[in-house]
C-alpha cells in the first residue's frame, strides 16, 4: 500500500509539501538525489542501507539528505514507514544543525533534536495508526518551528524561484532582483540547501525529468531530456549516472515504474 500524499496543516505547508506513507511493499527503490529532506520513521523494519563497503539497519526515526549520490536501501523484514516531506530549503527552519553538514549523510532524530528527539521517537513508536503519528509529527515540527525558524525570508524566496524557474537562471540576476550580492547569494543558497546554486539546479533539473518518466512510464528519454536543457544524449546520460548510477537504457525498466517514490501534485 502506498499513500501518497497527505496535506500537512495550514501553517507548515510554505514548508512541508506532503506526509507519505508506504506498506507492505516487497521492493524499495533507491533513495535518489533529491532537492527536499525527508524525515521518516519506520513502524515496519527499518531498512538496511548499503553501499560497495558496508550494509547497515537505519535509525527507526532518522533524516535523510540525499544530495549528490543515492542511497541503497532493502527490506528486512516487513516494511512500513511514514514520511515528511519537506520543500526545498525548508529545513532550516526546523533544525539546530546547519543544513550544509547533513547533506548526504542519515541522522537518527536524536543526533538532530537531542531529548526532543528521543520524545518523537518514543511518541510515535507508541502510535498505532497513520492519524496518530500525522498528529504526532504535527506537534513536533510546530515546536520545532517556533524553537528553529530562521529570519531572512529572501532566502526562501531565493530558493523558490531557482527551483521553478529555467535551470539556466544565473545568480548575478536573482541576486539584482532580491537585492543582494551574488556572492551572498551563493552562500546562503548552500547553507540553505546543502550544495551550491548551480549543484542545486542541477538536481533540479534532474529530478524534474526522472519524475516525468517514472511517472508516465516512459524509457524513451531523450525529447523530453532536451526540451530540459540537456545538450543532448550524452550530456543528460552523463548526469544520470552521476545521480543514480546506471545508465537511463538500464534503469528505464517496467520495476521502476511502478516502485519509486515520486507522486503528482495534491
Amino acid at each position: 500500500m502506498k499513500v501518497r500524499g497527505i496535506l500537512p496543516s495550514r501553517e507548515l505547508r510554505p514548508y512541508v509539501d506532503r506526509y507519505w506513507a508506504w506498506e507492505n511493499e516487497s521492493e524499495l527503490p533507491d533513495v535518489l538525489p533529491g532537492t527536499g529532506h525527508e524525515l521518516i520513521f519506520h513502524y515496519g523494519k527499518p531498512w538496511l542501507a548499503f553501499s560497495s563497503a558496508r550494509k547497515e539497519r537505519l535509525p527507526v526515526c532518522c533524516l535523510l539528505s540525499p544530495r549528490q549520490r543515492n542511497l541503497q536501501v532493502e527490506p528486512d523484514g516487513a516494511v512500513g514507514f511514514i514520511s515528511v516531506r519537506f520543500r526545498a530549503g525548508a529545513l532550516r527552519h526546523f533544525s539546530p544543525l546547519p543544513v550544509q553538514a547533513l547533506a548526504d549523510h542519515v541522522l537518527a532524530v536524536e543526533d538532530i533534536w537531542g531529548e526532543a528527539g528521543r520524545n518523537l521517537r518514543e511518541q510515535l513508536c507508541e502510535a498505532t495508526n497513520l492519524a496518530q503519528r500525522i498528529q504526532i509529527f504535527e506537534g513536533a515540527l510546530h515546536r520545532f518551528f517556533h524553537c528553529f525558524h530562521k529570519p531572512e525570508a529572501w532566502l526562501d524566496e531565493a530558493v523558490r524561484r531557482l527551483y521553478y524557474r529555467n535551470p539556466a537562471t544565473r545568480t548575478m540576476q536573482l541576486g539584482e532582483e532580491l537585492f543582494v550580492s551574488e556572492r551572498q547569494l551563493q552562500r546562503k543558497i548552500k547553507e540553505c540547501v546543502g550544495v551550491t546554486p548551480k549543484t542545486f539546479q542541477r538536481i533540479v533539473r534532474f529530478e524534474g525529468v526522472l519524475k516525468r518518466l517514472l511517472l508516465q512510464e516512459k524509457n524513451d528519454y531523450l525529447a523530453l531530456a532536451l526540451d530540459n536543457g540537456y545538450y543532448d544524449q550524452a550530456h543528460f546520460i552523463k548526469e544520470f549516472k552521476t545521480f543514480v548510477g546506471e545508465t537511463p537504457s538500464v534503469y528505464l525498466q517496467e520495476d521502476k515504474f511502478h516502485s519509486h517514490y515520486y507522486c503528482e501534485k495534491i
